[in-house]
């Protein structure tokens, strides 16, 4: 995890979390801040595989990472945990300037069953991006306020 390689460090936390153990998540906590963000995506991935917890201040300031990659990730993973906190992040990244994070937003929403999601998502709906527009719509077909 301290190689100076950032193609090792990937290899060691994709090695992490292929071992299925989620105790093994807390040798991942020192990626979320590498300066590569290949190897902040890949902490978060092996998280994901892990089904480890992942403190609720480290996925949002993920969340709101310098790299769309990362944020991307970690908004997908804020979903399908149903994060509530992560409502108003979520709500920012709608208007992000990429376009894979803007959809991962509006599909982590959906997956949270809550008012605030709701509302985010019926705002979701006058989006400039025709692609955060349908999610939104899909979306709230899919459920109930």
């Amino acid at each position: 995890m301290g190689d100076p390689s950032s193609d090792v460090r990937q290899a060691a936390i994709e090695s992490i979390g292929e071992l299925g153990d989620p105790a093994a998540a807390v040798a991942l906590v020192p990626a979320f801040s590498d300066a590569n963000p290949d190897v902040r995506e890949q902490a978060l991935s092996a998280i994901e595989e892990l089904k480890a917890p992942l403190a609720e201040q480290t996925l949002l300031a993920l969340m709101r990472d310098r790299d769309p990659d990362v944020r991307q990730r970690a908004a997908h993973l804020a979903g399908d945990r149903s994060v509530v906190g992560a409502i108003p992040t979520l709500r920012r990244m709608l208007d992000d300037p990429n376009p894979d994070v803007r959809e991962s937003a509006v599909d982590a929403l959906g997956n949270i069953p809550d008012g605030a999601a709701y509302d985010a998502l019926r705002s979701a709906l006058t989006s400039t991006d025709a692609k955060v527009r349908r999610g939104a719509a899909e979306a709230l077909g899919d459920r109930r306020p």
